[in-house]
């Protein structure tokens, strides 16, 4: 069971989830590739980036498996981390608005920085996540209709 579901409140049910997206193993596969380029001429330069790049495959795993954000019919959750773990639950009256922010490889393979504004200065970026449009439509048309 995953943290969303552990924290929902009597008659509060997940209208969607949103997750990391890929495209944050891209630059550890560049980093793999370069290491393997290397390995002929320059092995030990080849033995450190592969290192570097093992490290942040796994960092970036870690990230892409422990992170959650989920839209309910009450709240937006988020939750960051595996071992220190940081969670955001912003009540859907408190939402204000939300932002997203994307590059152009973010615009061309749809992953972007989805910021939650809340009532009150609250700023949640959430970033590298798929389909972020998306997301903040169902947000968006969740808000209209409780108002």
């Amino acid at each position: 069971m995953n943290y969303v579901e552990t924290v929902l409140m009597p008659g509060e049910t997940i209208i969607e989830k949103a997750q990391i997206h890929w495209f944050i193993f891209v630059s550890d596969v560049l980093l793999l590739l370069l290491a393997l380029v290397l390995m002929d001429h320059q092995l030990m330069m080849a033995a450190g980036i592969a290192v570097v790049a093992i490290y942040t495959t796994i960092k970036d795993l870690i990230y892409y498996l422990a992170t959650e954000l989920a839209l309910t019919n009450k709240r937006v959750i988020a939750k960051f981390g595996w071992i220190q773990r940081h969670t955001i639950e912003l009540s859907l009256a408190r939402v204000e608005s939300l932002t997203v922010n994307q590059s152009i490889f973010g615009r061309i393979f749809n992953f972007g920085t989805l910021t939650v504004n809340g009532i009150g200065g609250i700023q949640t970026p959430i970033p590298v996540i798929a389909d972020p449009l998306k997301f903040r439509s169902n947000t968006l048309n969740l808000l209209d209709t409780k108002s």
